[in-house]
């Protein structure tokens, strides 16, 4: 499990970073594309030819709303992948709130383009955002026009929260997928978990050829009964002669290797720290956190004015929630990569989180470890 940076500017492209955008590579060997600002197909290309991405293995785009630096790439993404794709690739699944399916249908639709494998779109009905300005209640922000798509495989789906708040979406194999609103002033926003189901750990082969020797067993039933039983919770394993093995014996370390979860959010404002119960749950336990930091402290007021996060706000988010690895990204362009940036950004964090952190570039790559990390102590508030 790897994640791809493609663009980690906020608003706008800088000379050195484009906007939001970035893959998540699942053990399957199977791409997860979430946020396709402007030029998200062309730092794709860059990637492939790198042998980092591969736009065949794609089938999943995910949004977390429809500002432009997040979304202005997706018709252009959806026809590269579609040039992409085998002809026995399923329809391209898209995910976002209300509102995805009207951009991508008229842009679709105006530009009469065609695609080989079409596609579906799944829409998240967020509760309404407040503060819309100019935009409240534009009807046309979420309608989509009534004539689907050619290749539009099925009529846009709009899913419901469950009584939790968050939304559940089964559409990826051996790995789970789940939203949650976020708070981002006058547009609804949302995040994203990808976690991978949980896998039997390391069995003992040593002592399964025992058991069987000694019991008149088979060691390779031995071996297949222990993983089956780390799955279904069951503690012990009767062999061949009618006496039984404690499961827990049976393996080295943990029986249950738990799977990694990665979260992606969407621009949210967390100040110091705060967020709802949803994106609580969401956030819990990750392997490892992507939060945006729009603005460095010294703009905090700023930075909540426009619905945005510090990198303080994200690290106590961090903290709270058990994350091993925080990413930053969403940089202002008004911020250079160099040592003062650097320096600003890291003694932010560091004073909320101990674990690893990642202040990302275009084309960095991190890789998700398969045994969580042992978090040192943060460091005491000043």
């Amino acid at each position: 499990m790897e994640l791809l940076f493609l663009g980690t500017s906020a608003g706008a492209p800088s000379a050195s970073r484009n906007v939001q955008s970035c893959a998540v590579r699942l053990e399957s060997g199977e791409y997860v594309v979430v946020d396709c600002g402007e030029g998200t197909q062309q730092q794709l290309l860059k990637a492939s030819r790198a042998k980092s991405f591969r736009p065949s293995r794609t089938n999943l785009i995910l949004v977390t709303h429809l500002h432009g630096d997040h979304s202005f790439g997706l018709p252009g993404l959806v026809v590269y992948l579609d040039n992409a794709a085998t002809e026995k690739a399923p329809p391209l699944q898209i995910v976002g709130p209300v509102g995805v399916a009207a951009f991508l249908r008229t842009a679709l639709i105006l530009s009469r383009t065609e695609l080989k494998r079409g596609y579906r779109v799944t829409e998240l009905a967020t509760p309404a955002p407040t503060g819309g300005g100019a935009y409240e209640g534009a009807a046309l922000c979420t309608t989509a026009p009534p004539v689907l798509h050619p290749d539009e495989r099925a009529v846009s789906e709009v899913l419901a929260p469950n009584d939790d708040g968050m939304f559940a979406l089964e559409l990826l194999t051996g790995c789970s997928l789940t939203a949650a609103p976020l708070a981002h002033g006058s547009i609804a926003c949302v995040g994203y978990r990808l976690q991978e189901a949980d896998a039997p750990g390391s069995i003992d082969a040593q002592r399964a050829a025992a058991e069987a020797e000694r019991a008149g067993d088979d060691a390779r039933r031995i071996c297949r009964a222990l993983r089956e039983c780390s799955l279904n919770n069951t503690e012990r394993l009767t062999l061949a002669d009618g006496s039984e093995l404690s499961v827990a014996d049976g393996f080295v370390g943990a029986v249950t290797r738990r799977g990694r979860a990665v979260v992606v959010l969407g621009d949210c404002c967390h100040a110091g720290g705060v967020c709802s119960d949803a994106t609580r749950r969401l956030v819990e336990d990750a392997d490892v956190l992507v939060h945006e930091a729009t603005l460095d402290d010294a703009f905090a007021a700023l930075a909540l004015e426009r619905g945005h996060s510090t990198p303080a706000d994200a690290a106590r988010v961090a903290a709270r929630a058990g994350t091993s690895h925080l990413v930053l990204w969403h940089f202002s362009p008004r911020y250079r990569n160099d040592d003062a940036f650097r320096t600003t950004f890291t003694d932010a964090v560091r004073a909320h989180f101990g674990g690893a952190l990642t202040l990302a570039l275009d084309f960095d790559r991190v890789a998700v470890p398969r045994e969580k990390k042992v978090l040192p102590p943060a460091a005491p508030p000043p």
